[in-house]
């Protein structure tokens, strides 16, 4: 896989408090990979509580 892309998902895995680090790759892996739906979708991501985030799972 492209090393680009697989720094822009280890950030995806970063926890809670790296939100708007995860915002940002997100955006940017959008950006490598073409796709303006992901593009749209980081962008409008909004931040959560700790709270909020125990109940988020990445899969």
């Amino acid at each position: 896989m492209n090393t680009k892309v697989d720094q822009k998902l280890k950030i995806l895995r970063l926890g809670a408090i790296e939100q708007e680090k995860r915002r940002q790759a997100a955006v940017e892996l959008g950006e490598i990979l073409e796709s303006e739906d992901l593009i749209s979708a980081a962008k409008e991501l909004r931040k959560i509580s700790r709270g909020e985030a125990d109940f988020v799972q990445f899969n």
